[in-house]
């Protein structure tokens, strides 16, 4: 059986950093992408906006492989005219770390998708079910409400902040493939890799950072407090109780061929 569900991190994006396209016969060209935040399906959805902005005919496509069966690797293609070729070359190594590709697109026949040869960073497939202590949709709201109670027993209530926080995420017993990265089927795919890069920064990507923030996926493809905000959701999630080191434990104490992934408390600030 198969699951939906995944978790993406939050990276940023510095100044300057460009591709450098060619098609139909047109190029190179170069197109600068827009500094910022983002998650790697959305920072997929930005490179194919900037391409189709840039380097028409404007047929460039993307998307990152999810769900169920999904493989975590990025595709992008290039559908114009026949007989006509794409190209990319990346100006910069980051990007195509990110992505999951070896090296330069390299004149592709028009409408022959290049996919990534390594599952893209920032991305984790448990193909497991996801347990949490609530709902997946559900944005449980935490104050610092305090209550006083007077000597004639009158009582008075200050809340000063809110947020909102999950506990309890539990993947009970995910594949080693999935864990490992010696063992992983695909690069990149192993939760050793996500966590050293989207949770202790010491990945080789600068664009991530210690303690990223999450969009987290049920095994149903979810989103974790879909509800918040009138159906919008939140930003992002901080894991903001450890364990922080790469601490992961056996399903079964006799048995190493599946494993516990845990992350004691979410927090959002919205």
């Amino acid at each position: 059986m198969t699951f939906d569900g995944r978790i993406e991190a939050e990276f940023t994006v510095p100044s300057s950093i460009e591709v450098s396209a060619t098609n139909s016969g047109g190029g190179p060209t170069v197109v600068s992408l827009t500094a910022g935040t983002y998650y790697l399906s959305d920072f997929v959805t930005h490179l194919v906006a900037r391409l189709n902005a840039v380097r028409t005919p404007a047929t460039w496509s993307g998307s990152v492989s999810t769900g169920a069966s999904g493989t975590g690797q990025v595709t992008l293609n290039w559908s114009g005219d026949d007989d006509e070729t794409y190209s990319i070359a990346w100006t910069d190594a980051d990007t195509p770390a990110l992505l999951g590709f070896a090296g330069d697109l390299t004149a592709v026949a028009h409408d022959m998708a290049s996919v990534g040869t390594k599952q893209a960073r920032g991305l984790w497939i448990p193909d497991h079910p996801l347990r949490l202590d609530t709902n997946t949709p559900r944005a449980p709201i935490v104050t610092d409400a305090m209550a006083c109670v007077s000597p004639r027993g009158e009582v008075t209530t200050l809340v000063g902040n809110t947020f909102y926080r999950h506990t309890g995420l539990l993947y009970s017993n995910v594949a080693e493939s999935r864990i490992w990265e010696a063992v992983a089927t695909i690069a990149n795919a192993s939760w050793e890799r996500f966590w050293s890069d989207a949770q202790l920064g010491q990945g080789d990507i600068s664009w991530f950072t210690s303690g990223s923030r999450l969009r987290i996926y049920d095994h149903l493809g979810r989103e974790l407090g879909a509800e918040a905000n009138g159906g919008t959701g939140v930003d992002g999630w901080v894991a903001s109780r450890g364990p922080f080191d790469l601490e992961v434990k056996r399903s079964d104490s006799t048995w190493a061929g599946h494993w516990r992934i845990e992350i004691p408390e979410l927090i959002s600030s919205g």
